[in-house]
């Protein structure tokens, strides 16, 4: 048998190691390229999640939510009704979460604030006293703006919820005095409710269901714990990712009451027409209002104490003696007079935040070596300090 010559050969030695044997073997096969699968377009409420979550989007959805607490405030003047006057500030509420959480992620994502360089697109290490060097890390914000910027959403989640509380007092305040005296004109009165009739009902309900949509649709579209809460326990949208599927959005929508509270509201309104008439409706839309009152100001409690607590916290006592210590054995230091203007902060339950002034003679040396030579000695327990030095 003759192997046919134009067949690729394969020449190995022979088993006996005498000679040299070929064997026809197939041609190599010829693989023809293929191109890449497209990916799938993104589903709608992913692509609703990548607009929703961007800071602009959610300045959009915070003026969207606006326009309807205005229209639904309106509404409920005009046909007099205080439960409707009450979910209208309800409302308010959530927007200005929506806007809260856009400020503080255009803070977190501020050039600065992340420690980018932009003109040398350097990274920078900043310390307590504002010094920078150009060693590589990532730029501490608490260090930078200890008292300022990083505790910006919480205290502006601290105003909203003192205004939340005043305007529940308000109401509840108006509710009673409607109780006790019907015929009375109060600030919200049933006069108005002869301006628009029934149709002025049909508005309310639409406005409320359009409000409920709108909630919906955003605990949807972005993960929940971003909506109201994320300013009070004052963490970064940066840390948590909104990585969650729809299924855990509604979940956690079940569990935050801020949420929760406000669809139960506006159900209530919604099938408070249909269940009683006109006559009645009336005389129990005071009672609904005292409810949603009493509901605002129990679920804002809470929060005013845990903010405050966390605002006004100081350091451990233990701490602050231990430290002391160490500022008096720094002043047994040859070129260190004194200090003073201490003080001692617990900027979060794990870090402390200090401040502290020292006179050093003015033939003191190398200023700066002194310098890490005191945050070495006080750091830990102190994670960032700002330390001011004065010649005196």
């Amino acid at each position: 048998m003759t192997a046919d010559p134009s067949a690729p050969q394969l020449r190995h030695r022979h088993p006996t190691g005498t000679g040299e044997s070929t064997e026809p073997t197939a041609a190599p096969a010829t693989i023809s390229p293929e191109k890449e699968p497209c990916p799938p377009p993104p589903s709608w409420p992913l692509l609703l999640r990548q607009v929703w979550t961007t800071q602009w989007g959610l300045v959009g959805a915070f003026l969207l939510q606006v326009g309807l607490v205005l229209s639904i405030w309106l509404v409920g003047l005009a046909t007099g009704s205080l439960a409707t006057v009450a979910y209208a500030y309800w409302l308010l509420f959530n927007a200005a979460s929506l806007l809260i959480v856009a400020i503080q992620r255009a803070l977190f994502s501020h050039p600065t604030l992340r420690g980018q360089d932009a003109k040398s697109n350097k990274r920078v290490v900043v310390g307590g006293g504002g010094d920078t060097t150009e060693e590589e890390g990532v730029l501490n914000t608490v260090a930078v703006y200890p008292f300022g910027w990083r505790r910006l959403p919480v205290i502006l989640t601290f105003a909203q919820l003192l205004y939340m509380l005043f305007v529940a007092t308000h109401i509840l305040t108006e509710s009673i005095k409607h109780n006790l005296d019907p015929e009375a004109h109060h600030s919200f009165d049933d006069h108005h409710h002869e301006f628009l009739g029934q149709e002025g009902t049909v508005e309310s309900n639409l406005l409320v269901l359009g409000s409920m949509l709108t909630t919906l649709l955003f605990v949807v579209v972005h993960q929940i714990d971003h909506f109201s809460t994320q300013a009070i326990t004052a963490s970064s949208a940066l840390h948590h990712p909104a990585a969650a599927p729809v299924p855990s959005s509604w979940r956690a929508a079940l569990g935050n009451r801020f949420i929760t509270l406000s669809l139960v509201s506006g159900a209530l309104i919604l099938i408070k027409p249909w269940l009683l008439s006109p006559p009645l409706s009336q005389t129990v839309d005071p009672y609904l209002a005292i409810i949603l009152a009493l509901a605002m100001v129990l679920t804002s409690v809470p929060y005013v104490t845990r903010i405050g607590t966390i605002l006004l916290q100081a350091g451990p006592e233990q701490t602050h003696r231990e430290i002391k210590q160490r500022l008096s054995e720094i002043c047994q230091w040859p070129e260190v007079r004194g200090y003073r203007s201490f003080r001692l902060w617990a900027n979060t339950t794990e870090e402390l935040v200090g401040t502290v002034e020292f006179m050093v003679h003015t033939n003191c040396g190398d200023q700066g070596l002194l310098l890490q030579r005191i945050r070495g000695y006080l750091s830990p327990p102190i994670h960032n300090l700002t330390v001011q030095i004065n010649l005196e």
